[in-house]
């Protein structure tokens, strides 16, 4: 997948023209000045958008091919959403190590403040979802009690002091102060997390991280919880942080399509899994551009090109199941509402801040011979 940081979406000047009369500049229009869908004649521009005629915002890199005069227009990429499942089991106050001296949850908080405090984090959305469940009510009898603690309700919906926009220096006193319950209620934590993802997916891309001291041993064993892991993985990666040492949650990570656990034994070094997953889960999923009104957008004559601003671009081409793991997809094969970068495209992009992503409308999609 690729990635393009808001920096470099600053940098590059967003036109998404149609011509609308003989093809001279003086005949484009963007979608901000034909609000009724009709041209200066009065006449309709309903039809494709298909980006054919040329105009001062057409492909000038030559990227999708020499012959393609196609409207060439900057992608948005969907923000970053973190879900982050922290466990308040009271075995996290034992310590995180042999050698260490505080507990696992003090490292857990001392590291989650780096990512929710950093700059670097400028822009993502963190909702924090404990589990077991706070603020159970009082009034429950033990049959009420155990539906509560291992129903979804409980973890499907963050609460509103444990969402913020990041950097945000009020998540850790808030978290600090909720407190331990018992037993490790992952299974319902998994499928609440993945459902509050199902709620917010269409507008932000969405990842999970789970921190946790060990195995489920609340309302489900493991193979259940890899499971839902599984089936959500699909739809959302699961970033797996075990506090202390904890060798047998990879089963989790791999099920969350993330290959590995990472390992929290002190603060720095959960700082640094954290800022690992933050740079992984950045988005490398961009919203369709959008046609003017009375337009439509022809589906099969998009291109996405990357590279340098001001620089080379080149083409990405499309693999409709990402069998080609430099190319591009639809979230959607019929009804599509996103680009979706594969895996190395992703990764080379986001390895270089000063790579860009943007879309060429109008010329035939480039299919790759992998797909």
């Amino acid at each position: 997948m690729i990635h393009t940081r808001p920096s470099v979406f600053a940098l590059l000047v967003t036109l998404l023209t149609v011509a609308c009369g003989s093809g001279d500049a003086s005949s484009s229009r963007s979608s901000s000045n034909e609000p009724d869908g009709t041209n200066d004649e009065g006449t309709s521009s309903a039809g494709a958008f298909d980006g054919t005629s040329t105009s001062v915002n057409s492909d000038p890199s030559g990227a999708v091919g020499p012959n393609c005069a196609g409207t060439h227009a900057t992608l948005e990429a969907s923000p970053l959403h973190l879900i982050v499942l922290l466990d308040r089991s009271v075995s996290m106050l034992e310590t995180s190590g042999p050698t260490s001296s505080e507990s696992k949850w003090v490292t857990t908080t001392k590291g989650l403040r780096t990512l929710f405090e950093s700059s670097k984090s400028k822009g993502i959305t963190a909702s924090v979802i404990p589990f077991p469940a706070a603020n159970a009510p009082a009034d429950m009898d033990q049959v009420q009690t155990y539906q509560y603690f291992c129903g979804v309700a409980a973890y499907s919906k963050p609460d509103a002091t444990l969402t913020a926009t990041l950097p945000n220096s009020n998540l850790i006193p808030t978290i600090e102060a909720l407190g331990f319950g018992s037993g490790t209620t992952t299974l319902p934590a998994i499928n609440g997390a993945i459902a509050y993802a199902d709620s917010i997916a269409a507008n932000e891309k969405v990842a999970i991280v789970l921190a946790t001291d060990g195995m489920p041993n609340s309302c489900s064993g493991l193979e259940e919880v890899v499971q839902a892991t599984q089936k959500g993985a699909f739809k959302y990666r699961t970033y797996v942080i075990g506090m202390g040492d904890v060798d047998n949650l990879d089963a989790l990570a791999v099920a969350g399509d993330t290959e590995k656990s990472y390992r929290g034994s002190d603060a720095t070094v959960l700082g640094q899994a954290l800022n690992t997953i933050r740079s992984q889960a950045m988005s490398c999923e961009y919203k369709l551009p959008t046609a003017p009104i009375g337009k439509t957008l022809d589906l099969k004559q998009v291109n996405v090109v990357a590279g340098n601003v001001g620089g080379t671009q080149t083409l990405v081409k499309q693999s409709s199941d990402c069998a080609d793991s430099t190319g591009w997809k639809y979230d959607d094969a019929t009804s599509p509402s996103k680009i979706v970068l594969c895996d190395s495209a992703c990764a080379t992009v986001q390895s270089d801040a000063t790579v860009s992503v943007d879309v060429v409308v109008g010329c035939t999609t480039e299919v790759s011979a992998i797909n």
